[in-house]
């Protein structure tokens, strides 16, 4: 598997697992909770499940919790809310009422764009 169609099935499965992370963990996330909680050891989708709080954080809709490792977010509660209710329907092209004036698509953009043609 070449690393181009590697990264193509870990976006998906990454915004997936966040989305799941968020609805069991609650606001206070980090990457490893994946590994807790859905017992997933690949290395690839940790290190994207980061990427994607990283890019939340970089966008103001989180923020690091902790200085130490492992690094623990806070995500705002709602930005919580809106995963929990919506999901990332508009990256898998399924009707989202905030599509147009989402912060957290903006926010995300830059990090799926390569992978989902946005």
């Amino acid at each position: 598997m070449t690393s181009l169609t590697q990264t193509q099935t870990l976006f998906p499965k990454s915004l997936t697992l966040l989305a799941s992370l968020v609805l069991v963990r609650g606001p206070y996330v980090k990457p490893r909770d994946v590994v807790r909680f859905f017992g997933i050891e690949d290395r690839g989708v940790i290190t994207h499940v980061g990427t994607l709080i990283n890019a939340l954080r970089k966008a103001g809709l989180a923020k690091r919790f902790n200085n130490s490792r492992p690094r623990r977010y806070f995500i705002k509660p709602w930005v919580v809310n809106r995963i929990t209710a919506y999901g990332f329907r508009c990256f898998r092209g399924l009707p989202c009422p905030h599509i147009m004036d989402c912060p957290i698509r903006e926010a995300l953009k830059g990090v799926v764009r390569h992978d989902y043609g946005l």
